[in-house]
């Protein structure tokens, strides 16, 4: 029996990152850096919020914990809300609300 060598190339290689590659290894890195900031910044901020209006620890450790309670509740609701009513029409009522947060806690 005869081996014969053969020469495919199911894969082509390349040696330099394309433009696209660039791009989605920007965004990987400011998605990874945004959800680092997302979980450290409320624990900033309730120190602050804290030190400001006079909270014991026992009452800032109570904040925290309903801060995070509240962001875990809204991550599992928010893919069946997604689901109903489309992510885009979500993501614009959120942004919305936001917003309206935003001034509300300006007033």
């Amino acid at each position: 029996m005869k081996m014969v060598k053969e020469e495919t190339n199911l894969i082509e290689r390349k040696k330099c990152w394309t433009r696209m590659d660039k791009i989605l290894l920007v965004f990987g890195i400011l998605v990874y850096f945004g959800d680092g900031l997302e979980m450290y910044l409320p624990g900033v901020m309730t120190q602050q919020v804290s030190c400001a209006i006079g909270l014991s620890s026992w009452q800032e450790r109570l904040l925290d914990c309903i801060l995070y309670i509240t962001e875990v509740v809204s991550i599992a609701i928010s893919a069946p809300l997604a689901n109903r009513f489309g992510g885009r029409n979500l993501m614009l009522f959120s942004m919305y609300l936001s917003v309206l947060n935003s001034i509300a806690c300006a007033v």
